[in-house]
C-alpha cells in the first residue's frame, strides 16, 4: 500500500482518537457532576434542606407571633378588669367621703347645740346667784322680824339650798358639756383628716385608673400591630409554601431531565468506546500494511 495513503490513514485515525478521547473524558466528567448533584451532599439535597429549614423557621415565627397576640389580648383584658375595679373603688371612696362629710357636718351642728346648752347653763347660774342673793336678804329681814319672821326664815333657807344645788348641777352640766364638746371637736378633726386622706386616695386612684387606661390602649395597639404582623406572616408563609412546592416540582423535573441527559451521555460514552476500539483495530491494520508492505489485511481482520 502506498506510504502516502498509509500516513493519511494514520493521521485520520490520530485525529479521530483525540476526538473520542476528549468526548469520552467530557462524558465521564459530566457523569461525575450528575452523580454529585443527585447524591445526599449534592446541590439539590442542600437546596431541599435549606427550603425545609426556611419553612420550619417561618412556622416557628408564626407560632411565636400567635402566642404574642394571645399574650397582648390577655394583658388587655386583665388591665380592663383592673381598671373596672379601680372605677368601682373610686365610686366607693367617693361615697365614703360623702358620708364622712355628712358626719362632719352633723358633729359641727352638735357642737353648736352643746354651746347653746352651755349658754343656758350660764343663764341658770346667773338666776341661781340672784336667787341666792334674795334668800340672803330674806334671811336678814326674817331675823329682824323676830318670832314673826321665823317661817319666812325657813323658806329663805330652803330657797338658798335650792339655789346652791342648782349652781352645783349647772356647773356639773357645764363640765360634762365641755368634755363632750372637746370629744366632738377631736372627732371633727379626725373626720377632717380622714376626708383629706380620702381625697388623696381618690386622686391617686383616679391617676392610676388613667394610667391603666393608657396601658390598655397601648396593649390594644400592640395587639393590633401583632395581628397585622401575623396576617403578613401568614400571607408570606403561603407564598413561601407555594415557592417551595414550585421549587420542588422544578427539582423533580430537573432531576428527570438530568437523568435523561445522563442516560444519553452514558450511551454516547459507549458509542465513543466502540469507536475507539474500531480505531485501534484500524491502526493495527495500517501498521500491518506498513510493516509488511502488503495490499490486503491479515486473515484475522
Amino acid at each position: 500500500m502506498n506510504n502516502t495513503v498509509l500516513q493519511a490513514g494514520f493521521d485520520l485515525l490520530s485525529i479521530m482518537m483525540d476526538y473520542c478521547a476528549k468526548n469520552t473524558g467530557g462524558s465521564e466528567l459530566l457523569q461525575k457532576y450528575i452523580d454529585q448533584i443527585q447524591s445526599g451532599t449534592g446541590v439539590f439535597e442542600k437546596q431541599k434542606m435549606a427550603l425545609d429549614k426556611l419553612s420550619a423557621t417561618g412556622t416557628c415565627i408564626d407560632e411565636n407571633v400567635v402566642n404574642l397576640v394571645k399574650s397582648y389580648t390577655e394583658n388587655a383584658s386583665s388591665v380592663e378588669r383592673i381598671s373596672n375595679a379601680f372605677s368601682e373603688l373610686v365610686h366607693k371612696v367617693a361615697e365614703i367621703e360623702k358620708t364622712t362629710q355628712t358626719t362632719t357636718e352633723a358633729l359641727r351642728l352638735l357642737v353648736e347645740e352643746a354651746e347653746s346648752i352651755t349658754k343656758y347653763t350660764d343663764i341658770i347660774n346667773e338666776i341661781s346667784k340672784q336667787t341666792n342673793l334674795l334668800s340672803i336678804n330674806a334671811s336678814i329681814e326674817a331675823a329682824r322680824a323676830g318670832t314673826g319672821g321665823k317661817g319666812f326664815s325657813i323658806i329663805a333657807g330652803e330657797v338658798k339650798k335650792l339655789s346652791e344645788n342648782t349652781q352645783e348641777t349647772s356647773s356639773e352640766i357645764a363640765k360634762i358639756i365641755k368634755v363632750f364638746t372637746g370629744k366632738i371637736d377631736e372627732l371633727r378633726k379626725e373626720q377632717h383628716n380622714h376626708n383629706e386622706i380620702l381625697k388623696t386616695l381618690i386622686g391617686m386612684t383616679d391617676a392610676s385608673k388613667k394610667e391603666l387606661l393608657n396601658l390598655k390602649m397601648s396593649e390594644d395597639t400592640n395587639s393590633q400591630k401583632a395581628q397585622d404582623i401575623l396576617a403578613l406572616l401568614e400571607e408570606n408563609m403561603g407564598d413561601i409554601t407555594n415557592a417551595i412546592t414550585a421549587i420542588k416540582d422544578n427539582e423533580m423535573q430537573s432531576a428527570a431531565h438530568i437523568q435523561s441527559f445522563a442516560d444519553k451521555a452514558s450511551e454516547t460514552t459507549i458509542l465513543f468506546n466502540d469507536l475507539i476500539s474500531f480505531i485501534i483495530q484500524l491502526t493495527h491494520i495500517f501498521k500491518y500494511f506498513q510493516a509488511e508492505g502488503r495490499n490486503t489485511p491479515p486473515e484475522n481482520y
